[in-house]
């Protein structure tokens, strides 16, 4: 990705197909400064990289609507891009920042700390459908990380404590996994299980209220990813990616190690999956990973 990283860091990213993905990044030299909050929305389309947008403020998420990329500010800036064009939107977050943005059903959702989950019906129209106080009181406000869903009436979230939230268009319910990690991950896999995935490698699947630990292991790498791609289930840490095998165990991929540093978002799309880190970006087509050296800059 030079020269476009040379001062610049990847926060998060999403793809939309095999030649086009979206890019949150910060300036290095401001990175690590927690009053500069700022975003730059860079879309990377086959060999070109083009700047659509800088924002004021720090962002968190970003995924592909049916229109085109959409992304979250921490505390609730919300814009949808249709080309280079985007609309900004403010979802009234009442307990502290966002975390996580999805794309189920057509709707776009979002979660994170204090339990919260929002659901956009219409634009700029947010409803609060977070678990009720009581739940909140129960579980002491837990942080939701990621949020994802099969449809607006099954949707999951990925929370503190090994609890694996379910909303069946109406009510939640928290699933206790036989594991106090926090889950950062979550993913409607095509096989038709959710995956959640976090600390200490821990990897837990099921659907609806029936989950299961397939995985965890202190010795592994915190887990902050996971995606399907060809009929198999892929993880990424900061540091290193796996791939859960037949005897559902975390197996690390060693390919990519010999030519890249950083890891974190997995973005699947029309036939490859991308591998996004703070300094590399990968593509994998089922033959091999290939890494993005250089780009033009539009």
């Amino acid at each position: 990705m030079y020269p476009i990283l040379e001062k610049m860091t990847i926060v998060t990213a999403a793809a939309q197909s095999e030649d086009v993905i979206a890019f949150a990044m910060v300036i290095d030299e401001l990175a690590e400064d927690p009053q500069s909050g700022h975003a730059a929305i860079y879309v990377l389309e086959v060999d070109t990289v083009r700047l659509i947008d800088s924002l004021e403020y720090s962002v968190v998420s970003v995924a592909y609507s049916d229109a085109g990329p959409m992304t979250l500010g921490d505390w609730g800036k919300f814009k949808l891009y249709n080309g280079d064009t985007g609309t900004e939107e403010t979802i009234p977050v009442k307990r502290g920042p966002l975390r996580g943005l999805g794309w189920i059903g057509g709707r776009a959702f979002s979660c994170g700390a204090a339990m919260q989950v929002w659901r956009r019906d219409a634009p700029e129209s947010w409803t609060d459908i977070s678990p009720p106080e009581d739940l909140r009181t129960e579980f002491d406000n837990h942080i939701f990380e990621a949020i994802d869903g099969f449809a607006t009436d099954e949707v999951y979230v990925a929370g503190d404590f090994g609890v694996i939230w379910y909303w069946d268009g109406s009510a939640w319910d928290p699933i206790q996994c036989a594991s106090n990690a926090c889950f950062y991950a979550i993913h409607c896999a095509s096989d038709g299980y959710v995956y959640a995935a976090g600390q200490a490698g821990t990897v837990a699947r099921g659907r609806r209220s029936d989950f299961e630990i397939l995985y965890s292991d202190p010795d592994i790498i915190d887990l902050w990813s996971v995606d399907d791609f060809d009929g198999e289930i892929y993880f990424a840490g900061y540091t290193a990616l796996f791939q859960l095998d037949f005897e559902n165990e975390l197996t690390l991929i060693p390919e990519p190690l010999e030519f890249c540093r950083t890891y974190g978002v997995l973005s699947s799309a029309e036939g490859v999956l991308w591998s996004v880190g703070e300094k590399d970006v990968m593509i994998y087509d089922r033959d091999a990973w290939l890494r993005y050296m250089e780009v033009d800059v539009a």
